[in-house]
C-alpha cells in the first residue's frame, strides 16, 4: 500500500467523533446559545494547598502506582 493511502487511511481512524463534527459545523453560526452538556468537567476552585503539594510530586506523575498500593495509604485504609 502506497505510504499516502495508509496515512489517509490511518487518519480517518484516529479522527474522533467530534473532530468531524467541528468540521462539519465550521462557519455556521449558532442559531441559540449553546447548551453544555459536558459532564464531569471540575469547575470547583482549587484549595490552596493543593498546588503546593501537586508541584512537590510532579516528578511521581507518570507512573503506575503499586498494584497494592503504598504502605501508609494501605494503613490508614485499614
Amino acid at each position: 500500500m502506497p505510504p499516502d493511502v495508509a496515512l489517509t487511511r490511518l487518519d480517518e481512524l484516529v479522527r474522533s467523533p467530534f473532530a468531524r463534527l467541528a468540521v462539519l459545523l465550521e462557519g455556521m453560526a449558532p442559531g441559540a446559545s449553546p447548551i453544555d452538556l459536558s459532564l464531569g468537567e471540575p469547575r470547583a476552585i482549587i484549595p490552596p494547598f493543593l498546588g503546593p503539594t501537586l508541584e512537590r510530586h510532579l516528578s511521581e506523575f507518570g507512573r503506575y502506582p503499586p498494584i497494592r498500593g503504598i504502605p501508609a495509604l494501605r494503613q490508614a485504609i485499614a
